[in-house]
């Protein structure tokens, strides 16, 4: 561990590194940097990539975690050779765990990094196996079953009932090369019939042939819970709060577009009965979903990272992100003010997606009903990308946005002009 902040001068605070420079990334660089932390970027150049525009930290292109892990590895060594004390690492993605978890031995020569042991992220990024070690400590989880063929999958089915989901035992492996494309661009595919399975295994099955088939817990987006836990190197409780789903895209199986911090005493009691008997340490996301029919939480996954909606843990003053690089520089921990109830976090660029959509196919929106959508757009909120205090990710995002709206009108005029000149009368 290093000393307490009061041993080094200014200019010698340990360096805050942070992986990928979206929603999480940004975030991160934010609560950091405010509070005069030297931050360093790491930026791929994939889109949505905001945070390298931060005025809060310092921005550097990187290899891509994703497709070239050998290269980010070298580069991170060669980063924290440069860096004059061991700096705090933050990853943001599997694929960044994955390489930690993967290089540990390495990487600690010049990094602490907020996430545990090798041996329990591959658990935890394992579904079947996180299944299995949460029904050993009593935490209630859906129906399961791993199938490695049509077979299989088609028994299982019949297994846990209509609707379920078919579901990666790794996530990351549904996002590596052209992977995200054939499945769908989803995190999991609903079934609600025998013929509907099959042949949603038939597709991901070309990316690989294992896949999770488990019971579609049945409830409303709003019954999606998660616990946000930061646990010391010491196994001690350092931070933690409960938020709920209000609003995630696409429906069921997306993410959250619309977040807000409420307390739930039994969420956070669960997930630190399973991060307890994991032996965890670092951050942790705990995904659970309220059961409408028996009103218990089920267990849905465990991140092993930071997440898009971090920032709701600052609502009371416990920031999480603050909190581990406390905890990693060896620092003493902050305390909670209040308990934060009823903030919300709001993610500009997929409640736009989402908008957009809900036009284009001329349905309403009863998730986005007058009253909630006033509040939206009135209250003070913590958003993905806006920030008074650091504008310029955000007016870059527009700009993109206004960008690609011009061109999808070229497109559709271009579109509209040829069908006119072939004789077809245009649409209204």
């Amino acid at each position: 561990m290093l000393g307490k902040t009061e041993s080094y001068e200014r200019g010698q605070l340990p360096t805050a590194v942070v992986i990928n420079l979206s929603y999480t990334g940004l975030g991160l660089v934010r609560s950091l940097g405010r509070r005069g932390i030297p931050v360093i970027g790491l930026s791929s150049g994939r889109p949505g990539q905001y945070g390298k525009f931060s005025r809060y930290c310092r921005a550097q292109l990187c290899p891509d975690s994703r497709n070239a892990p050998g290269e980010l590895l070298d580069h991170l060594l060669q980063l924290g050779r440069e860096l004059r004390t061991p700096a705090i690492l933050f990853p943001t993605s599997d694929f960044e765990v994955l390489l930690i978890a993967r290089n540990q031995a390495a990487l600690r020569e010049h990094f602490r990094f907020p996430q545990p042991d090798t041996a329990v992220v591959e658990t935890v990024m394992n579904k079947a196996e996180l299944s299995r070690r949460a029904e050993e400590c009593n935490v209630p989880v859906p129906a399961t079953c791993v199938c490695h063929n049509e077979t299989e999958v088609r028994a299982a089915g019949d297994s846990v009932r209509y609707p379920c989901v078919i579901k990666p035992v790794h996530s990351y492996l549904w996002h590596e090369g052209d992977a995200w494309n054939l499945v769908g661009q989803a995190k999991a595919i609903k079934a609600t019939s025998r013929e509907q399975l099959e042949s949603s295994y038939l597709r991901v099955s070309r990316v690989t042939p294992e896949v999770l088939v488990q019971e579609f817990v049945p409830g409303q987006d709003q019954d999606i819970f998660v616990a946000g836990l930061y646990i010391g190197s010491d196994r001690r409780l350092r931070g933690a709060f409960t938020a709920s789903k209000l609003l995630q895209y696409p429906r069921e199986t997306g993410t959250g577009c619309i977040v807000e911090r409420v307390e739930n005493t039994e969420v956070l009691s669960l997930a630190t009965r399973l991060l307890e008997h994991l032996n965890y340490s670092g951050i942790a996301e705990v995904e659970f979903k309220r059961d409408a029919a028996s009103g218990k939480y089920k267990l849905i996954e465990v991140n092993p990272r930071f997440w898009d909606w971090h920032q709701l843990s600052a609502a009371n003053g416990m920031d999480l992100g603050y909190t581990a690089y406390l905890d990693l520089s060896g620092q003493p921990p902050q305390q909670p003010i209040g308990d934060g109830a009823g903030a919300w976090w709001v993610a500009d660029e997929a409640l736009l997606t989402y908008l957009r959509d809900r036009v284009r196919r001329r349905t309403g929106s009863r998730e986005l009903a007058s009253p909630r959508l006033g509040r939206l757009l009135l209250r003070r909120n913590m958003w993905g990308i806006f920030s008074w205090s650091d504008p310029l990710p955000f007016v870059v995002f527009s700009a993109d946005q206004a960008r690609a709206t011009l061109r999808s009108m070229g497109r559709r005029l271009f579109t509209q002009r040829k069908r006119l000149h072939a004789g077809d009368s245009v649409p209204r």
